[in-house]
């Protein structure tokens, strides 16, 4: 499996090993897979360029795919793949792979793929008149086919919907929030070369839109292996002079540019991106409306009862604080079954940034509690386990349970387990049984050993070398970086796994 997902990764074959529809196929001939996308969207561009119609593929133009209609459009691609792979429904897989991927979602018993659609002219939209737009501004472009993504997340949660099947592009769509306790409000979602602007029609809406917009982009980033870094922008309205003119130049009348954002002590700063001298008051009400806390007209603490909408109410703040120290709270939450083992091990991952591995926490956390049968339950574990993590997260967990209905004053739970320190001696009895792989530990590791090739002394030495060079470095010295090796290394460093989690009590 290992040998698999590394070719999965470096692109020569395709194999998804924690996929449900797909996990017992390995593709090795990825132009299969690029003939099958290849068709399905050249018979979607003849479609909109009105060129030819098919009989039947009224649904197709309005980006609805059946199990059927696939077979029908792909039959000489998916064939082939049927009878080497001996696979009965080929297509039905493939289809709920794309469910898997965000590339589809389900719509009754057929399935909707927002790429299937037509691109419309972005160039002015503003659906809900006098209404700001939010950002969410990518400063190397929107990564192709993030949008698409991001719509079918948000639509597989059940709070979201379209509004009409008949007038969707793959670049503008218009969906409907609508929950228990919420008045409905519509939003509407257009993707440009460096952003995806968000359009929110009542107020009281945009903190739940914004957080749950972040967390599909996110989400849909890390199913796509994309580079998704983002931050939050508005359009400027400084209107202040022409290119060139003025102290420090300034911005050609008319054009469309972005107002950087800055929070300090609660108090936002807006800053034309064209000449950052420019402070830009004129709309701060309303661009202040998206970022602050509880939007105006959302349930208070006392009303709010819905677990999605307190952890959406406060994620923001829970990602800050989480990190802080993200590799503890990540070992706490998976120690109690509460994220996924994927999420432990991309936060012990060798340079991502602390608050990229909490937001991967944070939808970790909103996909576990979407798929939960109690979401209740789920989020109070969640909260009993913050409140053990520091002053900042159990402030916020406290808050969280009381407004899940639990009385706080008489939860007690367990103290945290200290973690032993992490030293040569400890080192040394993990892996002294396995010292004969001490190359292996030190690549796994990110440790140079080219040296330690030319060596022939006792591999207890080099081991001990081993631990030397990677202390040193203090690049994720940390247990974790020690767990992620051993579950690396299953057939090699077994022995050593078992004598780890013995040491840390897990």
């Amino acid at each position: 499996m290992e040998s698999l997902n590394f070719l999965h990764h470096i692109n020569s074959i395709i194999y998804y090993h924690d996929s449900k529809a797909c996990s017992d196929l390995v593709f090795v001939n990825i132009g299969s897979l690029i003939g099958i996308l290849k068709e399905l969207i050249g018979r979607v561009h003849i479609l909109h360029s009105k060129a030819r119609k098919y009989v039947g593929d009224d649904d197709v133009i309005k980006g609805i795919l059946s199990v059927a209609k696939f077979k029908e459009i792909c039959k000489k691609q998916l064939d082939p793949i049927t009878k080497e792979l001996k696979v009965k429904d080929i297509a039905t897989k493939l289809l709920n792979l794309f469910l898997e991927l965000s590339i589809a979602t389900p719509i009754d018993d057929k399935y909707f793929i927002p790429a299937l659609l037509p691109v419309r002219d972005v160039t002015d939209i503003n659906p809900y008149g006098d209404r700001e737009s939010l950002l969410f501004y990518f400063k190397k472009a929107t990564p192709m086919g993030l949008f698409c993504s991001v719509v079918t997340r948000l639509l597989s949660s059940s709070c979201y919907e379209i509004v009409s099947i008949e007038s969707n592009f793959s670049n503008c769509i218009e969906l409907k929030y609508c929950t228990e306790g919420i008045a409905t409000f519509y939003i509407t979602l257009v993707e440009r070369i460096d952003c995806i602007e968000v359009h929110c029609e009542e107020q009281r809406g945009e903190g739940i839109v914004k957080q749950d917009v972040k967390m599909a982009i996110d989400s849909a980033a890390e199913k796509h292996n994309l580079s998704a870094s983002h931050e939050i922008r508005f359009y400027c309205s400084c209107r202040r002079g022409t290119t060139g003119g003025g102290v420090g130049g300034g911005v050609a009348e008319g054009r469309k540019h972005t107002v950087k954002v800055e929070t300090v002590n609660e108090e936002h700063i807006f800053r034309c991106s064209e000449n950052p001298r420019i402070r830009c008051q004129l709309k701060k009400k309303l661009w202040s409306s998206w970022l602050d806390g509880t939007p105006e007209g959302c349930p208070s603490p006392q009303e709010a009862k819905d677990p999605k909408e307190i952890l959406q109410k406060y994620s923001a703040k829970l990602s800050k604080a989480i990190s802080a120290n993200v590799g503890n709270i990540a070992n706490a939450l998976f120690a109690e079954d509460l994220i996924t083992q994927g999420t432990k091990e991309y936060v012990t991952t060798v340079g991502v940034a602390n608050a990229d591995k909490a937001d991967r926490v944070m939808t970790d956390v909103m996909g576990q509690l979407e798929a939960s049968l109690d979401e209740r339950q789920y989020l109070v574990k969640v909260c009993h386990v913050l409140t053990q993590q520091g002053a900042a997260m159990k402030k916020i967990g406290n808050v969280m349970l009381k407004e899940l209905g639990e009385d706080t004053a008489a939860v007690h739970p367990p103290p945290p387990q200290r973690m032993p320190e992490l030293n040569s001696g400890a080192f040394l009895k993990i892996f002294g049984s396995s010292a004969d792989q001490y190359i292996l530990i030190g690549a796994g590791l990110n440790v140079d050993v080219a040296d330690l090739l030319q060596m022939s002394g006792p591999a207890m030495n080099n081991l001990i070398m081993v631990f030397q060079k990677w202390s040193k470095a203090n690049k994720n010295f940390t247990w974790d970086a020690l767990i992620k090796l051993c579950d690396d290394f299953p057939d090699q460093l077994g022995k050593a796994k078992a004598i780890l989690k013995e040491e840390l009590g897990i």
